[in-house]
């Protein structure tokens, strides 16, 4: 049963876009659809209000019309779209508040590959956004994924990346900088609660107030 949950797993991460249905089209132009990706491991518990505090005042300040979803994540059979692409902003930051320890090791790169499979393979249309937020302490235990495929599934959807290294206690930068470097990403740091605040006003100047 183990070795069928795997392979499921792994076919899954193949192909990302069979994971939930989504639209073969890109957006309209000028439309921004952003992701978030966050730790929700047993290593990440202490970090996981931290990360709340973070992304709830960065998704107050979206555009109207911007539409963003959320998947979380541990190991890989415990990777959750916990909320579909949705303009409202209610709906957001209630699926933030409600996250919680999810068991298992962490699979970073597998949940970055599965948030890739939620944007159109498509080029982005004139004006379009495509944004995935990444936050994690960098503690890759037990991806099926490879890295190289995640990074070019990122890169042929033309998704611009910022990851947030945050943790309980030591954040491991490698996995992090590997992820920024080759997908021309962005990366802030923020594990004390003044490096909260910092971090969320110049995530909000990146994305929302620099077009």
């Amino acid at each position: 049963m183990f070795v069928l949950a795997r392979l499921l797993i792994f076919t899954v991460l193949l192909f990302p876009v069979a994971v939930h249905a989504q639209s073969d089209d890109s957006g309209p132009a000028g439309t921004t659809t952003f992701g978030m990706v966050v730790d929700n491991s047993g290593t990440f518990r202490l970090a996981i209000d931290r990360a709340i505090r973070l992304l709830t005042p960065f998704i107050m300040e979206k555009d109207e019309s911007a539409r963003g979803f959320l998947v979380v994540y541990s190991e890989p059979e415990r990777i959750l779209l916990r909320q579909d692409p949705t303009d409202d902003i209610d709906e957001l930051v209630d699926a933030l508040e409600n996250m919680h320890v999810l068991p298992g090791r962490s699979a970073v790169w597998d949940a970055v590959g599965i948030a890739a499979g939620q944007f159109p393979e498509e080029s982005p249309s004139e004006g379009e956004r495509r944004i995935l937020v990444v936050v994690t302490d960098g503690d890759e235990k037990g991806s099926i994924a490879r890295p190289a495929s995640v990074i070019a599934s990122l890169r042929e959807r033309n998704i611009e990346v910022y990851v947030i290294g945050m943790a309980e206690q030591r954040i491991s930068e490698r996995m992090i900088d590997r992820l920024v470097r080759e997908t021309g990403g962005k990366k802030l740091i923020a594990q004390r609660q003044d490096d909260v605040l910092r971090a969320t006003a110049e995530l909000t100047e990146m994305i929302w107030r620099s077009k």
